[in-house]
């Protein structure tokens, strides 16, 4: 929570100029416009949002597409075969080496200091390591900034647990026996034994189980993708999950629970939103997704008829060695680039302008609590969201508020005016405490994960030999090919490429860390 304490720190700063608000900063005498392809989730609504008041406070002009949350890289690929937007919103590293490789971004660099001078402010010299493309040297991305702990977890039917009378599990066996008894034994309850998943999602997070700290996008919820297949060794090397020394027993273990039906069998296709949809269906007992959901999905079953229904977050299921481990989030959220389109029309200084704003007091005021009077009151100088806008983050959300899918700063102290609603703990709602616990329980339990580093073979086949090593792993899982053919086929793949990332991985991770 250290890292959460200082950026609080440094908001009491920014707090003291809310009262009086501070002087708009960088207003354009004339429009700006600009188009900007960014994402959009359930609660979001394109007519429910904040551009209306970027525009008005710095004169702008943004022609907006909102994209679903499912299949927004495929989304953002389509967009290089028409007129580029002029800014787009990409959701983690691969995407932009993807921009990179295509000579379809425009490199940031030597702008940020001189037009982003506000977001600057919030990023140090060890940050700053992070948002190099290391290959080339360049910083090609505006990120989101956020420094609130992980918002993560494991999660499990208690309500389940009680129906079969089981205690929770404290080893690696005694979740694989559980998983077994949701498998067999009519957790849910319907009188059919057959229609539970034990465990439903993506398979990644068991890595941790394994002390292979994976990389991850910074909010962690992805499919089986590249996002996942890089880390640093138990010998401190940068390489991809296969080469570490714990990685084929891990393997040997995932085909053993896929073939014993304690794992989802769409766990190299589920997206978040569809295994959303099944925890709030009552067809499964353990998963890995944000800590809201604990609360949502109880909440969901509850008002379906299924009165005793309880999702609690967990502690990281331990693996067969007792690891228990999760990814710290990264300071840096979403990113944003400005593409060749833009710099072709002559926009991307103003739009560096507009992102200055956005970092100022006044754009983290707006973004993170709103219009006063509307979203929240000043009380004793310090904002303060009204009831109805702090009830959830899907009211939150609803009001167009952070996290917005524009990269901005996103502060603790709205996290936790919603996260609590403004009430005592001793007073919040059961579900309420549910998703509160869910949060601040892992925080003994964060590790840092491997970055993904955008070197010239990671762009050039992130989306080919990449891809196919994410593939060969699922099949295996599967059953559709034998772990000795998994790793036949990847030193083909090693040999035909993916070795020339293993190694230019290294050499620039070495010079990340100054080695």
């Amino acid at each position: 929570m250290k890292k959460v304490l200082s950026l609080s720190l440094a908001l009491l700063v920014l707090f003291s100029c809310f009262g009086a608000m501070a002087e708009k900063q960088g207003h354009f005498p004339e429009t700006v416009e600009f188009s900007y392809l960014t994402q959009m989730w359930e609660p979001f609504s394109a007519e429910n949002n904040l551009v209306s008041e970027y525009e008005k406070a710095m004169n702008v002009k943004m022609d907006v597409e909102w994209a679903p949350v499912d299949n927004y890289s495929t989304r953002v690929l389509t967009s290089l075969a028409g007129d580029l937007p002029d800014a787009i919103m990409l959701r983690n590293v691969s995407d932009v080496a993807t921009l990179v490789d295509q000579g379809a971004v425009v490199p940031l660099t030597d702008l940020l200091n001189e037009y982003c001078p506000n977001l600057m402010r919030f990023i140090s010299e060890e940050d700053l390591a992070y948002l190099y493309n290391v290959g080339d040297g360049e910083i090609y991305v505006i990120p989101a900034v956020t420094d609130i702990p992980n918002i993560n977890t494991w999660t499990v039917r208690q309500d389940w647990l009680d129906n079969l009378g089981m205690e929770m599990p404290t080893d690696w066996e005694g979740w694989k026996n559980l998983l077994r008894a949701f498998r067999d034994q009519d957790a849910n309850g319907n009188g059919d034994p057959k229609d539970e998943i034990p465990y439903a999602g993506e398979l990644w997070p068991f890595l941790y189980s394994y002390g292979i700290f994976a990389s991850s996008t910074n909010n962690g919820i992805s499919a089986s993708t590249t996002d996942s297949l890089f880390c640093v060794d138990e010998n401190g090397n940068y390489t991809l999950i296969f080469e570490h020394g714990k990685y084929r027993d891990y393997l040997t273990e995932m085909v053993e629970m896929y073939k014993e039906g304690l794992i989802d069998p769409e766990f190299a296709t589920r997206e978040e939103t569809e295994k959303r949809k099944v925890m709030n269906s009552n067809s499964c007992g353990l998963a890995f997704t944000q800590a809201e959901q604990v609360q949502l999905s109880t909440d969901s079953l509850r008002s379906g008829g299924v009165e005793s229904a309880t999702w609690v977050g967990i502690a990281p299921v331990p693996g067969p060695d007792g690891v228990q481990a999760l990814f710290a989030r990264s300071k840096f959220g979403f990113y944003t680039v400005l593409t060749t389109g833009a710099e072709e029309k002559g926009k991307v200084i103003d739009i560096l302008k507009f992102f200055n704003w956005m970092y100022s007091d006044e754009g983290i005021m707006l973004n993170n609590y709103g219009v006063e009077g509307v979203t929240y009151n000043m009380v004793d100088g310090k904002p303060v969201m009204l009831d109805n806008v702090r009830e959830s983050f899907n009211t939150y959300r609803g009001c167009g508020m952070n996290f917005q899918p524009i990269s901005s700063l996103w502060t603790v102290d709205a996290y936790v005016q919603v996260l609590t609603n403004g009430t005592p703990y001793e007073e919040l709602p059961e579900t309420r405490k549910l998703f509160y616990d869910a949060f601040y329980l892992n925080d003994p339990y964060f590790v840092t994960s491997a970055p993904i580093l955008q070197t010239e073979a990671y762009i050039e086949n992130a989306n080919t030999l990449l891809a196919e090593a994410a593939q060969l792993q699922a099949q295996c899982i599967a059953g559709l090919i034998t772990i000795d053919e998994f790793y036949s086929r990847y030193e083909s793949l090693k040999a035909s490429g993916l070795q020339d990332v293993i190694d230019q991985g290294t050499a620039a991770y070495a010079q990340m860390m100054n080695e």
